[in-house]
């Protein structure tokens, strides 16, 4: 993705969804009830779901986000839970559908609806890090992937994955 695209998506309002679509999303999708709460986001709209046995975060975003790069971050988390290093790495939690990532209208808005296993702790990165990230030389940002991750991921989905995981060095050798 040229580096204009991704500047200017960044300019994209978050979605227009609110927890009521949240919990009729995550209710009739996927079969979970429970309370709710809207975590923070730059650009989704991210809820977390208390079932009582177990906690999971919706993760929305505006169509714009190409599918093969929710792919690519999904086979990220797949990748990570293989490595052998000792990580936390959330679940993709497939809806009742059996899709992973769902396709959705919600408010006359096109969106993609993903759940995720929540890990409890801080986050690797800060919310005022996008800020920080975007001011970096593109070298900081984004390294190519290494010979053993090629055959996994779309090559041009690999800058949007670096960058989110740039901050974080513990990572940087198994993925990028």
């Amino acid at each position: 993705m040229a580096d204009s695209a991704l500047f200017q998506r960044a300019e994209l309002p978050r979605p227009n969804f609110s927890e009521a679509d949240a919990t009729r999303l995550l209710s009739d999708m996927y079969g979970f009830n429970g309370p709710i709460r809207e975590l923070g986001s730059q650009q989704d709209r991210n809820y977390l779901i208390d079932t009582g046995p177990e906690r999971f975060v919706l993760k929305i975003c505006r169509a714009e986000y190409a599918g093969d790069e929710l792919e690519a971050q999904n086979e990220a988390m797949r990748h990570l839970a293989q490595c052998g290093l000792d990580l936390r790495v959330p679940e993709l939690i497939p809806a009742l559908t059996g899709e992973e990532i769902l396709s959705v209208k919600v408010n006359g808005e096109d969106c993609r609806a993903r759940v995720l296993t929540y890990l409890d702790g801080e986050p690797l990165t800060p919310a005022t890090s996008t800020l920080r990230r975007t001011s970096l030389p593109r070298s900081a940002m984004w390294r190519p992937p290494s010979r053993s991750a090629c055959g996994i991921f779309p090559i041009r989905a690999w800058s949007a994955i670096c960058n989110g995981i740039s901050a974080a060095p513990a990572l940087s050798p198994c993925i990028c």
